[in-house]
Order: structure tokens, then C-alpha cells, then sequence
């Protein structure tokens, strides 16, 4: 997967649907979104879906793959709206004696650290960015440690958002 051009192709398909309508999206609220698509993974996971089943329902495909590939999009379309590193970092697979939830755990733990980290105020010099891109870093490590396929997963995941209306939903930007 050739990552930055995944982002670019990502955030085109977002301004498209109108989630950039105005011209900006409220960090702190797609910071949240992100958090409740790893939420949604381990929800999947609770409820019995096995770690790499992917079913779809009512057109729209579900399951824990699914859910960690939509807090992977949203990720790196924010990097790549904010202009911040979305090369994956590579490293160690994750641990394989920690069980699943402990892994979503730690996804949090990431995003937070990034909100923390990530300052927006253009008068400070060098805002600390690389927090957020190495959460989809570690999204990738999760993946391959629990033989979940990605970016399979990224693509029916973003073929599906490419079908949907603007701004599904009526939701907030």
C-alpha cells in the first residue's frame, strides 16, 4: 500500500462528501471519531465476531477489520489534511501475548497522546506531529499480528464510502 497516495486519495473522496465543507474539520471532534471506530472494533470482537470476519449488512460491510480500517482512514486523512507524516514508521510487530483488548487499549492510549502532542496554533514553532501517523503505524502492527488484512479491509472500506451520498446521514462536518 503506498500510504501517501492512499491519504491523497482518501482526503479527495472526504472533500468530495462534503467533510470538509467549510474548509476545516474540528480536530478534537475527528480525534473522538477515531477513538469510537477502535471502540467499535472491540465491540465487534466482544460480540463474538471472529478477529478477521468481514460480513456485510445491509450493503455496508462490518466487523472488527472493517471498524480498525475506518479509524486507519480517518487517521491518515487527517495527517493528510494537516500536512503531517503519514509514511508508516515499520517496527516490531505487536506483542503476541497481549490479548486483543489490551491492543485497542493501547490505540487509545496513542490517539490521546496525539491530541496531547498535536498542537494546532500556528504562532508556536514545530507542533509535534508525528504522534498521530504513528498510530496508523501501530494500526498496521495490530493488523498483522492478528492476521487481519488491512488493506483489504481499506479498500472495501473506502469503495464503500466512494457509493455513499454527500454528507450520509445529514452529519456534522
Amino acid at each position: 500500500m503506498d500510504i501517501k497516495r492512499l491519504a491523497a486519495k482518501i482526503n479527495k473522496t472526504a472533500h468530495e462528501k462534503g467533510w470538509y465543507e467549510k474548509g476545516e474539520r474540528n480536530f478534537h471532534e475527528v480525534v473522538a471519531l477515531m477513538h469510537s471506530e477502535l471502540s467499535e472494533a472491540l465491540e465487534e470482537w466482544r460480540a463474538g465476531h471472529g478477529i478477521t470476519e468481514v460480513r456485510i449488512e445491509n450493503g455496508k460491510p462490518e466487523g472488527v477489520p472493517i471498524e480498525l480500517a475506518d479509524a486507519y482512514i480517518r487517521i491518515i486523512d487527517t495527517c493528510h489534511e494537516l500536512e503531517l507524516p503519514v509514511e508508516t514508521l515499520g517496527g516490531p510487530v505487536s506483542d503476541k501475548s497481549v490479548p486483543f483488548s489490551a491492543d485497542i487499549a493501547n490505540l487509545h492510549r496513542g490517539l490521546s497522546q496525539a491530541l496531547d502532542d498535536l498542537d494546532l496554533d500556528v504562532t508556536k514553532p514545530e507542533p509535534k506531529s508525528w504522534q498521530l501517523g504513528a498510530v496508523a503505524a501501530e494500526i498496521e502492527r495490530v493488523c498483522e499480528n492478528w492476521g487481519i488484512d488491512l488493506e483489504a479491509a481499506v479498500l472495501q472500506k473506502m469503495a464503500y464510502n466512494e457509493s455513499r451520498p454527500y454528507r450520509h446521514g445529514g452529519k456534522k462536518a
